[in-house]
């Protein structure tokens, strides 16, 4: 089955970009956060991991999905399909580990450091810093894997001679 309305594919692609800005833009506002807001006092910290939760939720989770739904109908309604190029398989993979790795490696620190609140500055500031830790990693990780993902795109190395 293929698209058959009118700027279908149009909308479709408009779509698909609204949510890698989305996805881009959430990501580099997370990072953002993490490396330039300063945690010195229980306000600061509340602020911090109050921020993160929201990009995460409202800019990060929706551009992913977005992303997913569309790079979907994308593969099932257009003739470019899933695997039609090596350049696409290889977006494709890393979108779901970077989907993977949001949900399962960045996920539970955002989350704990969001639920924790303002006791979570004098109670355990360790682990506080431990979860801030181990997002500024995933995070630059997940911004290499964006920027990847950015390059197959444009360029589109790989391809069929």
């Amino acid at each position: 089955m293929k698209i058959t309305i009118p700027n279908g594919v149009h909308c479709l692609k408009f779509l698909h970009l609204l949510f890698a800005f989305m996805w881009i833009g959430g990501a580099m506002s997370m990072m953002l956060t993490l490396f330039t807001i300063p945690d010195s006092s229980a306000e600061a910290v509340l602020m911090k991991a109050t921020i993160l939760k929201q990009i995460d939720d409202w800019l990060v989770i929706g551009g992913a999905f977005g992303i997913l739904a569309t790079g979907l109908l994308y593969g099932f309604l257009t003739k470019w399909g899933f695997f039609h190029h090596r350049w696409l398989a290889l977006k494709w993979i890393i979108t779901v580990v970077m989907v993977l790795l949001g949900t399962f490696a960045m996920g539970p620190y955002i989350d704990a450091n969001a639920m924790s609140g303002v006791d979570f500055f004098t109670d355990s500031r360790t682990a506080y810093d431990a979860n801030i830790s181990q997002l500024k990693l995933f995070g630059c990780i997940q911004c290499i894997l964006i920027a990847l993902v950015v390059v197959l795109s444009v360029w589109k190395p790989f391809k069929k001679k």
